[in-house]
């Protein structure tokens, strides 16, 4: 693990969280939590109260809940086998991959992605200029057009 990966490791305190036995499904339930999480990262302006709501609605189900936090304990663990265990050292990803990413992203610094081109043979990285963590919401007409691009060619 690089020592930027390790000093960027803080940014990961809400997969933590959100992944953690019955406080994790508790926060995440929470009708609070979701608009408030939505928020961070100076990107609240993709979010209306009335989504922001919905999502935090959603989420307040007994299975989402649960499900929610399985997930980031799956992402944890995944990371865990790439960061800690090298699971997938010398291995290559062999089908096309692309990866859309935003520049800004305050969870998941760009740097932190910047060489994995060298771990695929069809594999491409494009940073998004003004785009955070929510690509979609953020920008909905490039992952559209690069899905079309992509499943098309």
């Amino acid at each position: 693990m690089s020592a930027g990966t390790v000093r960027g490791l803080w940014r990961t305190w809400y997969a933590v969280l959100n992944a953690t036995p019955a406080l994790g499904s508790y926060v995440v339930s929470r009708r609070r939590y979701v608009p408030w999480f939505l928020g961070l990262g100076g990107r609240r302006h993709l979010w209306s109260a009335d989504a922001a709501a919905t999502y935090a609605e959603r989420l307040a189900d007994p299975a989402r809940k649960r499900a929610t936090a399985a997930l980031y304990r799956y992402y944890l663990r995944v990371a865990t086998q790439i960061l800690v265990a090298r699971r997938f050292d010398g291995q290559r990803l062999t089908v096309p991959t692309r990866l859309l990413f935003g520049a800004d992203d305050v969870y998941i610094p760009a740097a932190d992605l910047v060489g994995g081109e060298r771990h695929g043979d069809d594999f491409q990285i494009e940073f998004l200029p003004g785009c955070g963590h929510y690509i979609p919401e953020e920008r909905p007409d490039v992952v559209a057009d690069r899905a079309r691009a992509f499943f098309t060619s």
